[in-house]
């Protein structure tokens, strides 16, 4: 008898819950074969165990490859007929959104919280007709994850992956300024090899060429 498999083609045919179910079942797995059982398992609802090891070795790649780009960061997105929009100003964030993002964006299982913190349905939207560039909208206001949390756990895993990828650039970013500004303001740079070394008895700053060198500065 021949075993139909749907295999996913696209990312986001896959759902956040998904990634982090797999996460989960993953997580400190070394063994290869095993991995492989998981990936079947969580995206293809399969049991490796019925299938030749040259097509479970096959179909997996093929879900693989699927977590080996880029994304961009999305902007908006529509789940069952509600149109969600990411925080329009970071700058505005209150300080509950940015302790409860800084809580749950590090820890895959929390990922759906951390995307409820950044997404919420748009309550109005104002569409420039000159430049679909300038399109502004204002988003439900926060009152913790509560109500969409769960529901996060249905968006395409690249949302989430394109947040991911925002906040690591952004934190890159801010990482090759604060290096290119204390190069360029030795006195600053000497202040802080001053207070480092009497709190520690020694110096970050002597890290700063390597950090040049990881940042092709």
């Amino acid at each position: 008898m021949k075993l139909k498999i749907e295999v996913p083609t696209k990312i986001n045919d896959i759902t956040l819950g998904k990634y982090q179910e797999f996460v989960s079942l993953s997580k400190d797995e070394q063994d290869e074969h095993k991995l492989q059982s998981s990936i079947l398992k969580v995206f293809c609802d399969v049991d490796a165990d019925s299938i030749r090891l040259e097509d479970v070795d096959r179909l997996s790649k093929i879900v693989s490859s699927l977590f080996k780009s880029k994304y961009d960061l999305v902007k908006t997105f529509k789940l069952d007929g509600v149109e969600f929009g990411f925080v329009p100003n970071l700058d505005d964030m209150t300080l509950g959104e940015y302790i409860d993002l800084d809580g749950y964006m590090l820890e895959p299982d929390d990922l759906h919280k951390a995307m409820a913190v950044l997404y919420r349905p748009i309550v109005k939207k104002r569409l420039a007709w000159f430049n679909k560039k300038d399109e502004q909208y204002k988003i439900e206001s926060y009152s913790g994850t509560d109500k969409w949390a769960n529901k996060m756990k249905e968006i395409p895993v690249d949302v989430a992956l394109g947040v991911q990828f925002f906040f690591t650039n952004l934190r890159t970013e801010l990482l090759k300024n604060t290096v290119l500004y204390l190069e360029a303001n030795k006195e600053v740079k000497d202040l802080i090899v001053q207070h480092n070394l009497g709190l520690s008895g020694d110096g970050t700053i002597q890290f700063m060429p390597l950090l040049k060198e990881m940042l092709d500065l």
